[in-house]
């Protein structure tokens, strides 16, 4: 999972927080897939939730990357994002208070609960990691594999499987 500038190495269970705005791409060696969750918000609620977990909490939780969870953890999590995604989907009147409810926990439920996975850490993924900040910090300009691979160091062929 590439986010930013920063490269994940995804497994079942993990969750990968992403910024508005930060540019991001999910590639899949298994093919088996994944899940996705997609939780946006608006300013004005931003600031709902930062007064409701802080803002050092909320920071943390936007800064977090990629995260890991026990088995059960994991499982508590899912449930959680489902029930968002079900409360999402009601129009009655307790909509936006569980929206916000459930939201809150999860901040605070991941902050407790997961670990911060590190960066990926196989062979060349230093090299990697140069070529994605520079790429992060450059998308809006033309960057062929051959530019990326030669920051990195690498074979056009070799960098393109890393």
């Amino acid at each position: 999972y590439f986010v930013g500038h920063k490269i994940f190495d995804v497994s079942p269970g993990n969750l990968v927080i992403i910024p508005q705005t930060v540019l991001h791409r999910t590639t899949s060696v298994n093919k088996q897939g994944y899940e996705r969750y997609v939780v946006y918000f608006q300013e004005s609620y931003i600031k709902e939730l930062i007064a409701s977990v802080g803002q050092d909490n909320f920071t943390a939780f936007l800064d977090s990357g990629c995260i890991s969870f026990s088995t059960e953890d994991a499982l508590t999590l899912k449930k959680m994002l489902e029930h968002l995604s079900d409360e999402a989907k009601k129009k009655d009147a307790f909509a936006p208070a569980m929206e916000k409810n459930l939201l809150e926990q999860i901040i605070l439920f991941t902050l407790r609960h997961g670990e911060k996975k590190a960066l990926e850490e196989k062979e060349g993924a230093d090299k990697i990691q140069i070529a994605a900040r520079y790429i992060s910090e450059h998308y809006a300009e033309e960057i062929t594999l051959s530019d990326a691979a030669a920051m990195a160091f690498m074979e056009e062929t070799y960098f393109s499987k890393n």
